[in-house]
């Protein structure tokens, strides 16, 4: 079950990567070309800055998933370890008990 959760952020996170390379590559482009025309530059710019806003919303909802994984997984665990511990240190003391009567 781990496992899969893992897939998916990766998966996620190569879907990221696929989204900014070529976003990169365009600036990189406009960059070469600076004798542009100023409104396609300021338009440009802006599509640019909506796409990183989306990107970075992705990476924030992606990693508040990853932190509630591993509250849950750790938490539950180590409650339910705990407990499980505590019932066989009382069931050894029962049956001490009991030997030492009969």
């Amino acid at each position: 079950m781990e496992s899969k959760k893992e897939d998916a952020v990766i998966l996620v996170l190569r879907e990221l990567l696929d989204e900014i390379k070529p976003l990169s590559e365009q600036l990189e482009m406009m960059i070469d070309d600076k004798a542009g025309a100023g409104e396609d530059v300021a338009i440009f710019k802006e599509q640019q800055l909506e796409a990183i806003k989306k990107k970075r919303k992705k990476i924030q909802e992606l990693l508040g998933m990853i932190d509630s994984i591993e509250k849950a997984h750790y938490s539950g665990g180590r409650r339910t370890k705990r407990r499980r511990n505590k019932k066989k240190r009382k069931t050894k003391k029962k049956r001490r008990k009991r030997r030492r009567k009969k």
